[in-house]
């Protein structure tokens, strides 16, 4: 996969690199994902008869999904949090504890739990010890079986997710972290239209799961960090007969949606209904 690279940002002891790097470029689809998410958990606990969804973030990095799933603040108030001059010269101890009181006065009434997965153990660390996590595991699922600590985390999920994970990780990791679970989990995933999403489809399909594509709607991921970047997807859309314009044609990423759930379960309402507009 060719994508800029910024392995640097998902290994610094804390997020404000990640912050500082992706802000620049208008990094925005934890806004989307978040949004998405949430409503499919909804949908989840009425199906389901729950009280208390539980997630599992694939890629979660610093648990930026969580923050903003978890908590009322938006994602555009979480980037101020960590891009602010006050920010910058704290230790990472004075950071997690001022990140502690900021998620903490702001706990949202939905009844979530999110638990990450992530290769990254600086990351993971984190978000863990900031409580932005419900538990963590930094494991490489792509080329391990889970651990039986991550299994345990897994026992009880009800909805996995990745927000532009698909790529980094395939149908090995999705295939594995639905496995773990005793009843098969939903997924939902927004994956960057350039990358295919089909043998992840086929991995839920072989797990008697319904697969479903939310049409005519994608979700803005960054901009591109240079032309050579641009220049390359806009080529493999291309080849995969996908239109870019008035999307990535106009220097963002985009990314499209999917969700899949048991056979025996089924979505409420059409997922047109259920999703706001993207672009």
């Amino acid at each position: 996969m060719v994508k800029a690279n910024f392995d640097d940002i998902y290994t610094a002891p804390d997020p404000r690199p990640y912050f500082q790097t992706l802000s620049a470029l208008d990094y925005q689809i934890p806004a989307h994902g978040a949004s998405v998410f949430s409503t499919l958990a909804d949908q989840i606990a009425e199906v389901r008869e729950l009280d208390t969804v539980r997630i599992a973030d694939l890629c979660c990095s610093y648990g930026i999904n969580a923050a903003v799933m978890k908590h009322t603040t938006t994602f555009d108030e979480i980037v101020d949090h960590y891009t602010t001059e006050e920010c910058h010269s704290l230790e990472r101890a004075e950071l997690l504890a001022r990140d502690r009181a900021f998620f903490g006065d702001q706990i949202d009434g939905q009844s979530l739990e999110v638990v990450g997965i992530d290769q990254s153990p600086e990351a993971i660390s984190y978000a863990v010890e900031a409580g932005i996590l419900d538990g963590g595991a930094a494991e490489d699922l792509e080329t391990h079986d889970p651990s039986p600590e991550l299994i345990g985390l897994l026992e009880t999920t009800d909805l996995v997710t990745v927000s532009g994970g698909i790529g980094y990780i395939t149908e090995r990791t999705v295939a594995r972290v639905l496995d773990a679970a005793p009843a098969t989990p939903w997924l939902a995933a927004l994956c960057l239209r350039w990358i295919d999403f089909d043998a992840v489809a086929e991995a839920g399909r072989a797990r008697d799961m319904v697969v479903h594509q939310l049409e005519g709607t994608t979700f803005p991921q960054r901009r591109f960090f240079d032309a050579a970047e641009q220049e390359h997807v806009l080529k493999e859309l291309d080849r995969m007969g996908v239109d870019a314009a008035g999307r990535e044609a106009e220097g963002y990423h985009h990314s499209a949606l999917f969700v899949l759930h048991p056979a025996d379960e089924a979505l409420p309402s059409p997922l047109e209904e259920l999703v706001g507009s993207g672009a």
